[in-house]
């Protein structure tokens, strides 16, 4: 990747990259609502309901034993197969026009 440690992106630059999943924190800046009212619905992650919001900030940003819960969370968003995992992801009724 040409990003490295903690870039900020533009949502020009998320667009191109077109991202299969979006996972995001509860304090990311934008809530999940706000993504289906934004050029980011027309992302695949959007189209396909792969939005996902960690269930604790603290479990992915402070370093401790709980990383692992966080890790764990991760995956279940990415691979909900392998871990017999039903995830509840956003799921827009209306996306941005485009």
């Amino acid at each position: 990747s040409d990003l490295t440690g903690w870039a900020q992106v533009s949502i020009e630059q998320v667009l191109a990259r077109n991202p299969g999943i979006i996972i995001l924190s509860a304090h990311a800046g934008i809530s999940p609502e706000q993504l289906c009212e934004t050029e980011l619905a027309k992302t695949d992650a959007v189209k396909n309901g792969r939005v996902y919001v960690i269930s604790d900030d603290n479990i992915i940003s402070r370093p401790g034993p709980r990383i692992v819960l966080g890790l764990e969370e991760l995956a279940k968003f990415i691979h909900p197969e392998v871990f017999n995992y039903e995830p509840q992801p956003l799921r827009c009724s209306v996306t941005a026009s485009g």
